[in-house]
């Protein structure tokens, strides 16, 4: 257990481009439900056409598949049981796509673990909701456990909406009595779609991407007949023994940072194995942008899954 805080002097790159998140339109979609709505209508007219990766370059090889209905790719398949596999959960608020970032990060990822990653295009808001998607995540965890010599070749990592899935996914794992990722790699997660924490309304005036207003259009959707307490839609509230090694990489220029805090201490407070890394005035997702603090987090991020775990021996 260990709570990391990055005291390094803040690079002059991450302020331009938090300058650069906050002339987007991205926190405007989430500020009023009204506005939440109407972007919702255009995604899911998005949605419902198949997605294309578009002209990212990457050096792993990458390929497509069509799995249980949705579209799954896979990159730097090296067809040996022996691969370390990441499966990696995109974030985009339970809505969108991946964007050209999350490419870039699980292509460097790839190549530096000489991992495959697994990137499902899970079903999103506003058409479909948990329901949907974790017996899916499941069944395409089921088999990459299959797929591999020792469950500590695993790793779940998501990053937002998808750090979320992945935690939710680990709860999931468990009710379904299958054995547990070695790592549980979570990039500015949403651990409690309740929301009620008022500290959060504090830290989302620092945060240039999300609003919590518009969100809980979102959430009350994904939940669809489950209580946003469950712990498939709001993790924080879930059972953490016996779930894989979790590691939590926040910045404080982010909303969701107090929930984050409140599950490292959940965590602290239960004598549950993990390591939080706080990473001051970060952005949102800030692990995925083209900034000297991403660098840093993505070798902590390898040297975590490089880490052997005891029981198993390659």
């Amino acid at each position: 257990m260990s709570l990391y805080i990055h005291n390094k002097k803040r690079s002059v790159t991450s302020y331009i481009f938090e300058k650069y998140i906050a002339t987007l339109d991205t926190k405007k979609n989430l500020s009023t439900r009204e506005l939440t709505r109407k972007h919702l209508d255009h995604m899911g007219m998005e949605n419902i056409k198949p997605y294309q990766i578009g002209k990212v370059k990457l050096v792993s090889p990458i390929t497509e598949h069509i799995y249980e209905d949705i579209q799954v790719f896979t990159l730097n398949d090296q067809h040996s049981r022996k691969q370390k596999v990441v499966l990696y959960i995109h974030g985009g608020a339970h809505t969108h796509q991946p964007l050209s970032l999350h490419w870039k990060f699980m292509d460097h990822m790839a190549q530096a673990l000489h991992a495959k990653v697994v990137a499902p295009i899970y079903p999103k808001v506003p058409h479909y909701n948990y329901k949907h998607t974790y017996p899916k995540l499941l069944q395409i965890y089921r088999d990459i456990l299959g797929s591999v010599d020792h469950p500590a070749q695993i790793t779940i990592m998501g990053d937002s909406a998808g750090g979320n899935i992945s935690l939710g996914l680990a709860h999931y794992v468990n009710m379904h009595h299958l054995p547990q990722p070695k790592d549980i790699i979570l990039l500015s997660p949403c651990v409690d779609m309740v929301l009620d924490n008022p500290v959060i309304f504090d830290y989302e005036t620092r945060d240039p991407m999300l609003a919590v207003e518009g969100y809980d259009v979102i959430r009350r959707i994904w939940a669809a007949d489950k209580p946003l307490h469950d712990p498939l839609i709001s993790p924080i509230y879930g059972d953490f023994n016996g779930l894989g090694k979790i590691s939590i990489f926040i910045g404080t220029h982010e909303g969701l940072f107090p929930d984050n805090m409140r599950l490292d201490k959940l965590l602290t407070d239960q004598s549950i194995d993990h390591h939080t890394y706080v990473y001051p005035k970060m952005n949102h997702v800030f692990v995925l942008y083209p900034i000297p603090e991403a660098r840093d987090a993505k070798r902590k991020i390898i040297n975590i899954i490089n880490a052997t775990a005891p029981e198993y021996k390659p």
